[in-house]
């Protein structure tokens, strides 16, 4: 199964990977379905990305973003190194 990446307006990439695993591993205590997982981790990565710096995320602002997102409503978008 392919995990889309929530969009989000990048602003500072640093740290992206440790907030995806810190947001799949909190989300083991949530959900058994590792779509689920994946997609949770995903929201928190894209909110750490949009802030400069370490951003404080909610698990329940989390959970917002997460109930409003549908698969297929994620725009694709082609990544290059050079854009």
């Amino acid at each position: 199964t392919i995990i889309p990446a929530y969009p989000a307006a990048v602003v500072d990439p640093t740290g992206a990977g440790d907030c995806y695993e810190a947001g799949f591993l909190f989300a083991l205590s949530l959900f058994s379905d590792p779509k689920e997982l994946g997609r949770f981790a995903s929201v928190v990565a894209s909110r750490c990305v949009e802030t400069p710096g370490a951003p404080r995320i909610s698990k329940a602002e989390v959970l917002s973003l997460l109930a409003d997102w549908q698969d297929n409503a994620v725009p694709a978008r082609p990544f290059s190194f050079l854009s």
